[in-house]
């Protein structure tokens, strides 16, 4: 009679030879006893030679943990012989990507000029805000300075980086090494005087940002003294008030009462902006 017996096999099916520290990975295994039956022993014994560096628990589950060398080994005692399988694996830890700068675009809906790409960057004293050769702003706001903040909305907080004195072209805000590349999320440009937002910035760690505006109001003329609209813009209002009185006095300097004199005025103020410098102004009154 033949001998049909076999020698009995445990190996592993899918052996890796490096992993990433933080991950986690299933080994798998084929086991044909001597019958030459395939089958999945529920006594398999998994263990490691580092756990500091690769853990694996009784399934076959491997979690890399740190840097190094680790070998797996699975092992089943049968009836007459302990079979074994191993695997060698490197654990690698990957390499942090170290942010120097960040980029981005001032974006608005207003209707006064200012915009173009900016760059925050790290240098050996400390952080550079840059502006790009496509800057350029409205030389109609009134006190507009430059601010870093965590709150789109307000300046509450937020670091002022100072007034705004070029406007048009490239040119860099130098900022002290007490602050971090990370440590505010927006770059505002404000009217200070009216404590309004013009302009904020939208960079790359901060795509997570919507547009929002608020407009000055108001602009000003430093060279000729006035208020005026940039072309194109307008404003208009209208008003009244009243005057009412019990006596007046009499072409004899005598008061004279009389309880149903009354006075009320309304008018109609329109202001158009013609050129950047040129303003038509209309006011009309209305006596009743």
């Amino acid at each position: 009679m033949q001998n049909s017996s076999v020698s009995p096999t445990l190996r592993i099916l899918n052996s890796i030879i490096e992993i990433s520290a933080n991950t986690s990975y299933q080994l798998e295994i084929f086991y044909q006893d001597e019958n030459g039956v395939e089958s999945h022993p529920e006594t398999l014994l998994w263990t490691s030679s580092d756990q500091t560096v690769i853990d694996v628990n009784e399934k076959g589950t491997l979690t890399a943990i740190g840097s190094g060398t680790a070998t797996i080994t699975v092992s089943l005692a049968t009836s007459n012989t302990l079979l074994f399988a191993q695997n060698f694996i490197a654990v690698t830890v990957p390499e942090l990507e170290t942010v120097t700068s960040f980029s981005g675009n001032l974006v608005t809906k207003s209707g006064y000029t200012l915009e173009g790409g900016f760059t925050l960057s790290i240098t050996e004293t400390g952080l550079q805000l840059s502006l790009g050769e496509d800057y350029k702003a409205s030389t109609t706001l009134p006190g507009l300075y430059v601010y870093l903040s965590n709150n789109k909305n307000t300046t509450s907080q937020a670091y002022e980086i100072g007034p705004v004195k070029v406007f048009t072209g490239s040119h860099s805000y130098d900022l002290p090494s007490s602050i971090g590349l990370m440590d505010y999320q927006y770059i505002l440009y404000w009217c200070k005087p009216f404590n309004v937002k013009v302009r904020r910035s939208k960079n790359l760690r901060l795509m997570k940002i919507s547009t929002f505006i608020l407009l000055c109001i108001f602009s000003f003329s430093f060279v000729h003294g006035q208020w005026i609209k940039e072309k194109g813009s307008g404003y208009s209002k209208i008003s009244g008030w009243s005057l009412l009185a019990d006596e007046h006095f009499t072409d004899q300097g005598k008061i004279d009462p009389n309880a149903t004199r009354g006075l009320f005025i309304s008018s109609i103020y329109l202001q158009y902006g013609l050129s950047k410098n040129i303003n038509f102004i209309a006011y009309l009154p209305l006596w009743v």
